[in-house]
């Protein structure tokens, strides 16, 4: 049985981060809190910030930035945004379960498809083929990108709540629709990848 968690709306007067020590400088995180319940998550300590704690309560409260979507636009409308590549889900998964209602990810990514802006994301959820539509020709465009990590990299995990559709090591060779099948010369398509 999935442990109860509780969805809580707030709304960001920004979205797009700058981010000093990474190797990218700039991150959007669509929701506060995560679902996967990794017991390694960096993350964590960020609820405490919000009166929470950094446990139980940061997989089961979690924030989603609803208006997040037209706050990216905003930003990427700027005359000072140079155009700078953005990584969503560098701290909480942009695809987990709180997803698949509210669509902030999917919304946050139209922006970006748009304003042509070079993105990519970080997930662990096979809920990223939903995206396809929008993440198969910017990709093949050279706008986006995506970074999955399987589930059996989080089997020592001790909490489970991946969403039931997980599909235990497809995501990685799903990836991405400009991978390369092996022995092959072509590209992969959308086609490739039955939803």
């Amino acid at each position: 049985m999935r442990a109860p968690f509780a969805v809580r709306e707030l709304h960001c007067k920004s979205a797009i981060n700058r981010v000093r020590g990474m190797p990218f400088d700039w991150s959007i995180n669509p929701y506060r809190g995560c679902r996967h319940a990794c017991i390694y998550c960096y993350a964590r300590p960020t609820h405490e910030y919000l009166g929470l704690n950094g446990g139980e309560e940061f997989q089961e409260v979690i924030f989603a930035k609803v208006n997040a979507p037209e706050v990216v636009r905003r930003e990427l409308a700027k005359r000072s945004w140079r155009g700078d590549h953005v990584v969503i889900g560098t701290a909480t998964d942009p695809y987990q379960q709180a997803e698949s209602r509210y669509r902030i990810t999917r919304g946050i990514l139209e922006a970006f498809r748009d304003f042509r802006n070079p993105v990519s994301i970080t997930t662990k959820s096979p809920m990223v083929l939903r995206d396809l539509d929008i993440l198969a020709p910017t990709t093949m465009s050279g706008i986006a990108g995506c970074n999955a990590s399987t589930r059996r990299s989080c089997a020592e995990r001790r909490h489970t709540h991946m969403p039931a559709r997980e599909s235990g090591g497809h995501e990685r060779r799903r990836q991405t629709p400009r991978a390369q099948r092996p022995g092959s010369s072509r590209p992969r398509q959308a086609e490739d990848y039955p939803v």
